[in-house]
């Protein structure tokens, strides 16, 4: 990105209304010089293709303010009460085809990555570089995950397979077969014990996840399954369907049993994940919409709209105040769940469908798999701003551009 360089930063403060407007965000984006650049991209799975598209980097943002939606025009470098200044990440390249799935080992050090190339990388997070690439999957890598205690990384494929991988060896311990169709999803319990693996078969298995051993299968879902996730204290799995059935299934997992299947989606539900305290879920659908749900009751409490493509990806900052998703419309969204249910900022970077997000543990940094066979790792701070009058919503810049933001 020689010659060019662009921020962002994002503070953002829920409680201060002026004029019945909401102040949630300050933003700065910054340009070293105007830069074209024609660019050239395919949609994984949909078959079309953009070519020649002119890029113009210009030292312009474009806000969207308020209810209204009234617009307003600031200019680059103004300085504009930013509190921090996050180190610039770089774009991560390798890939040769979409990044399905990024996740971060637990002591933030190692970034991973499912590709449709077939491969899984494990990226240096300080450095930029790629540290190893995993080979053994015939198919693409739909879903990556690590083990809380960062020993073992469990992978999904579309070759029917999910694999146990020796972090510290990166040899594959164990390649995970039963399942009659695609992996679309793996995860992996918090005590480090029990792989989770949701398949087009319309099953969800439970592997022993050290020695790679089937424990279960549990059925109910009438259509594939898209998604798992476990709660942070172990106790539930969530698992989202479709292709027929856009429901949501809770599950006991000591007792292998669903506990309430949650409606309210009119598509795949593609993600799912719990709030730390396990007493909310955030889903993803290709209905274009993310749905906050009570887990105890079973009842959808909010649909947070504003995605104008398929919703792949939703992870929740570690401390729990802010959701981030990630679609098909090339952007990401943060969102204010737990109070307005509103999209506090959209960051546009992409050349292509954002399939994965997923924080840091220590929530320092955002990472991205996309379409465009990158991955965009992001620094990341939340501070409370407090006493701002400016209402900033959507953020344009160009896509070819680096970018970095606080969410």
């Amino acid at each position: 990105m020689a010659g060019r360089q662009s921020e962002i930063h994002i503070i953002e403060d829920l409680s201060f209304y002026k004029g019945n407007q909401l102040a949630t965000s300050v933003i700065q984006l910054s340009f070293v010089e105007p830069v074209k650049k024609k660019r050239k991209t395919s949609s994984w799975g949909t078959g079309s293709v953009r070519k020649g598209k002119t890029q113009q980097a210009t030292p312009t943002l474009s806000l969207r303010r308020g209810p209204g939606g009234q617009q307003q025009q600031y200019q680059a470098g103004r300085p504009m009460r930013v509190l921090s200044s996050p180190a610039c990440s770089a774009t991560l390249t390798g890939h040769s085809y979409t990044v399905c799935s990024v996740t971060f080992t637990p002591d933030g050090a190692t970034l991973v990555s499912g590709s449709a190339d077939g491969t899984i990388k494990l990226w240096d997070v300080a450095s930029g570089s790629c540290r190893a690439t995993l080979e053994g999957h015939k198919d693409c890598v739909n879903s990556v995950a690590v083990s809380k205690d960062g020993r073992a990384l469990a992978s999904g494929s579309f070759d029917d397979t999910a694999r146990l991988w020796d972090l510290a060896s990166r040899r594959c311990t164990a390649t995970l077969s039963g399942h009659t169709s695609y992996v679309y999803s793996v995860a992996i319990s918090p005590d480090s014990t029990t792989a989770a693996s949701g398949s087009h078969d319309m099953t969800v298995r439970f592997w022993n996840a050290r020695s790679g051993s089937h424990k279960a299968t549990l059925q109910g879902h009438s259509g594939a399954v898209l998604c798992v996730a476990f709660s942070a204290d172990g106790t539930r799995l969530a698992s989202g369907g479709g292709y027929g059935d856009e429901t949501v299934r809770l599950w006991d997992v000591s007792k292998k049993s669903c506990v309430a299947v949650l409606k309210g989606h009119t598509n795949h539900v593609w993600t799912v994940v719990f709030s730390q305290d396990g007493a909310a879920l955030l889903s993803g659908s290709a209905d274009n919409t993310v749905r906050l749900w009570d887990v105890q009751a079973g009842t959808s409490k909010e649909i947070l709209q504003g995605h104008v493509g398929w919703v792949w990806s939703v992870a929740i900052t570690p401390a729990g105040a802010y959701a981030v998703s990630g679609s098909s419309d090339e952007t990401i969204k943060v969102w204010d769940w737990k109070g307005s249910g509103q999209c506090v900022a959209t960051l546009q970077g992409h050349s292509g469908y954002v399939y994965s997000v997923a924080f840091s543990p220590d929530g320092r940094r955002l990472a991205s798999g996309s379409d465009d066979k990158t991955i965009k790792p992001s620094s990341c701070t939340l501070k409370p701003a407090g006493g701002l009058q400016d209402v900033p919503r959507v953020l344009r810049w160009p896509p070819a551009a680096s970018w970095r933001g606080a969410v």
